[in-house]
C-alpha cells in the first residue's frame, strides 16, 4: 500500500494524524505527519499492518450510480 498525503493513518501513539508525507528509505517507510511534524517522523516497517483511512476525491455527479 502506498501512502499519499492527506490519507488518514492511526499513528504509534494510537492517534488518527494526516500524512503530510511519506518516503521510503529502504525496508521503512518515513511518516510525517501532520500532528508530528517534521522534526519527529516514525518510522513504518513495510509489510507490517497499518491502519490506513483514505482521502476520498469528489466523484462528478454523472459517474454515481
Amino acid at each position: 500500500m502506498e501512502l499519499r498525503p492527506g490519507d488518514e493513518v492511526r499513528t504509534p501513539s494510537l492517534r488518527w494524524e494526516k500524512v503530510a508525507t511519506a518516503t521510503r528509505a529502504g525496508r521503512h517507510v518515513r511518516v510525517v505527519t501532520d500532528g508530528t511534524g517534521p522534526d519527529y517522523p516514525w518510522l513504518w516497517v513495510c509489510g507490517h499492518r497499518l491502519t490506513v483511512r483514505r482521502r476520498m476525491t469528489a466523484v462528478p455527479p454523472a459517474v454515481a450510480a
